[in-house]
């Protein structure tokens, strides 16, 4: 009974909150990439489209009980939403082209070494379990969600919160540090709820695994106020 009760509340997950999300995501890639296509739109349209493009892989590897291939679908669709966060920051970054001049070629390079390195990461032995003995349910390790954890607060949440410095400190106009205020709320409310999902996987508590099914549906509110702060004027 307890098991169907798991199964039941992964099912719920995947395809109510995940629906909406892929839909949304792509929706506001695509009105971006539909209204202009210079630097800064492209970066955060990728991000949108690899939070959508992960989801749809993870909502559709769901049938799949064939091991490894169930593991490397699953797999994929993780790092694929892990490695657009990157995008993220660097779009961040872009806004501060007002006072320094960033190469494109540093854009690629920062992406690339961001890419290899969490490969490696998310490759981590015995980091992930994805098979019949976790009952087809992404199980992680804690030593993982340590390295996670520490991987991305070094990588995304400190060069986020530097650049957001910066930025308040650059610019003196109301609107547009009310419109940065909105943004970066959204970044850290996504960043919040990764670091909610790893721990979703890692701790096997059905009280948080319950809540977090309510919670894990912020990730809109997030997007809107990405796409609302900065984006939408872009």
């Amino acid at each position: 009974m307890l098991l169907e009760i798991t199964e039941f509340r992964r099912i719920l997950l995947v395809f109510t909150t995940q629906f909406f999300i892929i839909l949304f995501f792509l929706t506001l890639a695509f009105i971006l990439l539909k209204r202009n296509r210079n630097r800064s739109t492209l970066m955060l349209s990728i991000f949108f489209l690899s939070v959508a493009i992960g989801f749809i892989l993870i909502t559709f590897g769901l049938p799949i009980k064939i091991n490894p291939m169930a593991y490397v679908v699953y797999f994929t669709s993780v790092y694929i939403v892990f490695f657009g966060q990157i995008f993220l920051v660097l779009f961040s970054l872009d806004l501060l082209r007002k006072n320094y001049i960033i190469p494109i070629r540093a854009h690629i390079l920062i992406a690339l070494i961001y890419g290899i390195v969490s490969f490696i990461i998310l490759s981590y032995p015995g980091g992930i379990t994805y098979n019949i003995e976790s009952n087809w349910r992404p199980i992680y390790s804690w030593n993982f969600l340590l390295i996670l954890y520490l991987f991305n607060s070094l990588s995304i949440i400190t060069p986020e919160l530097y650049i957001s410095v910066k930025l308040f400190k650059q610019f003196s106009d109301s609107r547009l540090k009310k419109k940065l205020k909105y943004f970066f709320s959204g970044t850290y409310m996504y960043y919040g709820i990764s670091y909610g999902t790893i721990l979703y996987n890692t701790w096997n508590n059905i009280i948080f695994q319950s809540i977090w099914i309510f919670i894990s549906f912020l990730i809109l509110p997030a997007g809107i106020l990405i796409y609302y702060g900065i984006g939408k004027n872009l």
